[in-house]
């Protein structure tokens, strides 16, 4: 059955979040990619039926961030699947960020050209309600010690991240 979705994206500097609500019902999906939950191919099943049934995304910054990440995703679902396999070494961890900070420079620059000819504007306090409750839900079941190792990796600067890195790069050599 074809519905809308009034949807949201939360980016992190090492989390990604999809949440969309259905305009005809209570029907939610939560899509999460980071190293403890990758809900990726989910994610593209997901855009593929929307894509299907001509199904709509309403939301409050769509075409200056929603709609350029999910067309960027839609676009380049077979590369995103390839580095899909999280880091197993550190080898693999470099790769995998490097993807990723190529792929936030590629969604970050202004695009002319876009296929997105309508978008709903849903007010912002709105949103924040819809984003601050789905996280809570999702990371309700996490330990304390899980809580706190997710608030010190949130709180890295990029410098930190970008020193952990170049850590695990000097620490797999000597291995």
């Amino acid at each position: 059955m074809r519905t809308h979705w009034v949807m949201d994206y939360e980016t992190l500097s090492n989390c990604f979040l999809g949440v969309f609500e259905s305009v005809n019902s209570e029907e939610q999906h939560i899509f999460v990619v980071h190293e403890s939950r990758n809900d990726l191919v989910e994610l593209l099943a997901f855009f593929e039926r929307n894509v299907s049934f001509d199904e709509w995304h309403v939301s409050f910054n769509g075409l200056s961030f929603d709609s350029q990440i999910t067309e960027y995703i839609i676009r380049n679902k077979y590369e995103l699947l390839d580095n899909m396999v999280f880091a197993k070494t550190a080898d693999d961890f470099i790769k995998l960020a490097e993807s990723r900070k190529q792929m936030w420079k590629l969604m970050s620059d202004v695009k002319e050209e876009s296929t997105l000819t309508e978008s709903i504007n849903i007010p912002l306090e709105s949103m924040f309600g819809v984003a601050a409750d789905t996280f809570a839900k999702e990371y309700s079941q996490l330990s304390e010690s899980e809580l706190f190792e997710l608030k010190s990796i949130l709180r890295m600067s990029q410098d930190e991240l970008n020193e952990g890195i170049e850590r695990l790069k000097t620490e797999e050599n000597f291995q």
